[in-house]
């Protein structure tokens, strides 16, 4: 983060919910700019698995996304026990870092907006996932013949409706 402090003609990227708290503990205070409002429909963080795990055990697969789905909307209500835990195994967390990234995911509603806002707490869409391959393809990052549908399913998600 320093280079970026010192000099105002740099862009850094990072994480809302931390590098801010950094940057602004060093005398500055960023611009933000959301990759999302500009285009980008990449999801920013997925659950991910084996195909081979997935097909032996498509319920404990279903269960662990619809319990980090109940997860995130318990913490936004009540997040003091979950906080304990998270010290616990980060002793570098403090209760200021923590509090700062829990109002920024919920001031930019990192977690509970868009589709999740309408149908709950980690959705995912076909569309979602087009977008994503169409971007990827423009940006030479997948060659078109890729069949991106192979990546992902909605099957843990399709039923699951945790509302913010």
């Amino acid at each position: 983060m320093q280079p970026f402090i010192a000099d105002k003609n740099l862009s850094q990227q990072g994480y809302i919910t931390s590098e801010t708290l950094m940057i602004q503990k060093g005398g500055f205070n960023p611009t933000i700019f959301l990759m999302a409002d500009y285009g980008y429909p990449l999801y920013a963080t997925t659950v991910i698995t084996t195909r081979a795990y997935l097909e032996k055990n498509p319920e404990v697969v279903k269960k662990f996304v619809a319990a980090s789905a109940q997860g995130w909307k318990n913490y936004f209500t009540n997040p003091a026990l979950a906080n304990v835990l998270i010290k616990k195994d980060d002793p570098q967390q403090t209760d200021e870092k923590i509090a700062f990234g829990i109002a920024k995911l919920k001031e930019y509603k990192l977690v509970t907006s868009g589709d999740a806002a309408k149908s709950g707490i980690m959705t995912m869409t076909d569309a979602r996932w087009k977008g994503t391959y169409d971007f990827m393809v423009v940006a030479k990052l997948l060659k078109p013949t890729t069949d991106y549908k192979k990546a992902y399913t909605l099957d843990a998600v399709k039923d699951l409706k945790v509302l913010p």
